[in-house]
């Protein structure tokens, strides 16, 4: 039996494939101006991809604390399952909200 991970294989597949990801909004504040890619236009660009190699992706929210202001800082874990092995591989996120619209 191979020990591949055959989820690991297919996601570098899926880096392979995804090419460059445009940015598509900004953010203005009296200091600066920030292009940046939306989580929008990166699930959309890669959602079709990881699907064509297989792979599903599960999200759980870890925990919700308190952030600057009136934010909230949120973890998230992913589990990437190649849906013909069942291998997966497990990481964590972590993104911060600064107003009540977040």
């Amino acid at each position: 039996m191979s020990s591949e991970n055959k989820c690991a294989t297919a996601l570098a597949h899926v880096m392979r494939q995804v090419g460059e990801i445009p940015k598509d909004a900004w953010i203005q504040t009296k200091q600066y101006t920030h292009d940046y890619r939306s989580k929008e236009s990166l699930f959309d660009a890669i959602r079709p991809l990881l699907s064509a190699n297989g792979i599903v992706c599960a999200q759980r929210v870890r925990g919700v604390q308190p952030g600057p202001k009136d934010g909230v800082i949120l973890i998230v874990d992913f589990t990437f399952i190649h849906g013909d092995s069942g291998h997966t591989i497990e990481c964590a996120g972590v993104g911060q909200g600064n107003d009540k619209g977040d």
